[in-house]
């Protein structure tokens, strides 16, 4: 097992080489352990020091009101701070260095874009939204044991080869396609 590019994790297999997007894979463990989050409701939260503001749109205020339910029970701590934006007082323990307001923007736009309503389909969005924030980074150098443990980790989560929005996480190439390359 290698990376490559600090991007891909590759290892053989019985049938070829294998290409792994680390950070889709990443996305895959993390969007499965938020939908469990959601529907228990018992997410990890890390208060923040000093809280961060966010301004909201009229439309963003409304989704963000929708979702705010959802939203504090996978970390977030969200307080009204004047009539357009909040405060974020919390955020989940997986969003790490992440920036709380560039991700709650984005997983409100991406909420709207897919319609935005309080449906399975939406928690669904919204928890695919908040793991491709929260997962490494491309060319995030990784150690074989993280490696590995990701690897783990998606085999039991996630073991499918594309995430719900169909992006490619697992690819392999056949003993056959690398002959005919040669």
């Amino acid at each position: 097992m290698m990376q490559w590019q600090n991007k891909y994790i590759i290892l053989p297999t019985d049938n070829g080489i294998m290409f792994v997007h680390q950070h889709r894979a990443h996305m895959a463990v993390l969007y499965k352990d938020l939908l469990q989050q959601l529907q228990k409701q018992q997410g990890l939260t890390q208060t923040l020091l000093f809280p961060e503001i966010i301004e909201l749109s009229c439309q963003d205020i409304i989704t963000l009101q929708s979702m705010m339910d959802d939203l504090q029970s996978i970390g977030f701590g969200l307080d009204q701070f004047s009539p357009t934006s909040y405060s974020i007082t919390a955020i989940p323990v997986q969003l790490g260095q992440a920036n709380p307001v560039e991700t709650l923007l984005q997983v409100i736009h991406q909420v709207q874009d897919a319609g935005g309503t309080a449906d399975q389909h939406w928690r669904e969005t919204m928890a695919l939204a908040l793991a491709d924030r929260m997962a490494i980074h491309m060319g995030k150098a990784l150690s074989e044991m993280e490696m590995r443990d990701l690897l783990v980790q998606l085999i039991q989560k996630h073991p499918k080869q594309y995430l719900n929005n169909g992006q490619t996480i697992i690819t392999i190439m056949t003993h056959e396609e690398i002959q005919k390359r040669f």
